[in-house]
């Protein structure tokens, strides 16, 4: 992450004597150069870590520079100096690292007009309703509206289809009727194996000792699909 100039930040060092041995327990006194200036008291403070290790934590006025050099001091250990910059204002690429910066998002409030949409718990989002006329023709792809053309059925299949329809339902009232003329009929007639639907059964008639057999057709709802006199 960048430095920024004039902001707080820590910097962790170690403290070792003239033979480099790490030393603990020594009070340091920090001093900052700024911008190639003299040595100035720092105003952030220096804590031990362990082990011979400290942090500075500096404070924005010790790094209210483009450029500095820290130097920790203490007795029987040789000074420790660390050297840095700061940037003022947030950089794409620095010091080996990138920082992505997407400029392509709404500087508006998320959820708010012209924002970026907001999710609930669930992840679901709430869209508002489209604009009167904001989905075009020109905005549609021709590819698109084929491929909706092509999953709906065409005026002249829905004909055909209302067409067989209006077929199968008048051929049922034809074999109704048929079967009908027979019962008003002062005949005797009866229906052979009347539990065999759907299927084929038979229908026989007699009327002045002279029987008169028709096939019948039932489909699953024992309605009647065809009538014919057996020869």
């Amino acid at each position: 992450m960048a430095q920024f100039k004039n902001a707080p930040y820590s910097v962790t060092f170690e403290m070792n004597d003239t033979s480099g041995v790490a030393q603990a327990g020594k009070t340091v006194t920090a001093t900052v150069s700024k911008d190639g200036a003299a040595y100035a008291a720092a105003t952030g403070t220096v804590t031990e870590i362990g082990s011979g290790d400290y942090i500075f934590n500096g404070l924005a006025a010790d790094f209210n520079c483009d450029t500095y050099m820290l130097k920790f001091a203490a007795s029987g250990c040789r000074d420790t100096k660390v050297a840095g910059n700061t940037e003022s204002t947030y950089t794409a690429q620095r010091a080996g690292y990138i920082d992505r910066v997407n400029t392509a998002l709404p500087n508006i409030a998320a959820g708010a007009n012209g924002g970026l949409p907001t999710g609930d718990a669930s992840g679901r989002v709430t869209v508002g309703s489209l604009a009167t006329d904001s989905i075009t023709a020109a905005a549609i792809k021709a590819d698109a509206v084929t491929e909706i053309q092509n999953g709906l059925a065409t005026g002249a299949a829905q004909t055909d289809a209302q067409t067989s329809l209006d077929n199968i339902e008048g051929a049922q009232t034809t074999v109704q009727d048929a079967l009908d003329f027979l019962v008003a009929r002062n005949g005797n007639w009866t229906k052979n194996d009347p539990d065999a639907f759907p299927g084929e059964g038979t229908v026989t008639y007699t009327e002045a000792e002279e029987p008169i057999v028709f096939d019948v057709v039932y489909d699953a709802n024992k309605n009647p699909l065809s009538v014919t006199r057996a020869e």
